[in-house]
């Protein structure tokens, strides 16, 4: 059976759509070189149409998306890896629920992107227990947009997380660090996943390309003003894309690659 790897959280706009077609879907097909199936249970972030040689999309309506994308999981439980795209909200702890009912827990790998705000930890625990109420799942737990890769740095800007004894604060991971099947991972804030987007790809593809840059501007100019411009556009995105490959895509697989 293929792995299921599931993005939610009981709160919107901590960046699950993101993490799940930029990074999630990158991840599995950086160790398995194989393309694979992104489903998506949201009404309004609609990535259908977004063109990837790594996973192929597919939507679902709120009001029978879950439903649905369970017959999805069912057709592909032979082999094949998902990764699955859920809206905030009820929209997680409904789905969350039905995939704990499917009895496949060493299946599933779930993704709880977090935010560093006091508000943000109330929601990952109320996603953590809803999760842990019926199922062994492994979660891994991502800081999100964190200004650094520094450790020291990180929990300095997630007090709300790993807390402070002389703010008096008591982290949320005081409550959870005894799962042992529980990872905490982060991923640096960027724009890099935003510009990729422009060309309707991942970052991970682009940095994947192997430009040669000198030759592809020379190419370009070769053509006209109008195509040079835009393909310095893209050599700098290319760079941000690889420099974000080797600063914190790498960094994020050395820490899940495990139980991929």
């Amino acid at each position: 059976m293929g792995k299921f790897l599931v993005a939610v959280s009981s709160k919107g706009g901590v960046g699950k759509s993101t993490l799940s077609y930029q990074v999630l879907t990158a991840l599995l097909f950086h160790k398995h070189s194989k393309k694979h199936k992104l489903i998506e249970i949201d009404d309004n972030n609609q990535t259908d149409s977004f063109v990837s040689s790594i996973f192929e999309p597919t939507s679902f309506k709120v009001e029978r998306g879950i439903n649905e994308a369970l017959k999805e999981l069912f057709n592909v439980f032979d082999d094949e890896n998902v990764v699955l795209d859920v809206g905030g909200g009820n929209d997680s702890l409904k789905t969350i629920d039905a995939l704990n009912s499917m009895g496949v827990d060493e299946n599933i790998v779930y993704f709880i992107p977090v935010l560093k705000n006091k508000h943000g930890m109330k929601n990952l625990l109320d996603t953590y227990n809803r999760i842990r109420e019926k199922s062994n799942s492994t979660i891994v737990i991502v800081l999100n947009q964190t200004i650094s890769s520094d450790k020291q740095v990180i929990e300095n800007q997630f007090t709300y997380f790993f807390g402070n004894n002389e703010l008096n604060i008591d982290g949320v991971y005081k409550k959870v660090f005894n799962d042992e099947n529980l990872i905490v991972t982060s991923l640096t804030d960027t724009n890099v996943y935003d510009l990729a987007e422009d060309y309707n790809l991942t970052s991970y593809e682009i940095a994947q390309d192997e430009l040669n840059t000198a030759k592809f501007l020379k190419d370009e100019k070769d053509k006209g003003f109008d195509s040079f411009k835009k393909a310095l556009g893209f050599v700098n995105v290319y760079s941000k894309c690889v420099e974000n490959y080797q600063d914190s895509f790498l960094g994020f697989y050395k820490d899940v690659k495990g139980i991929l």
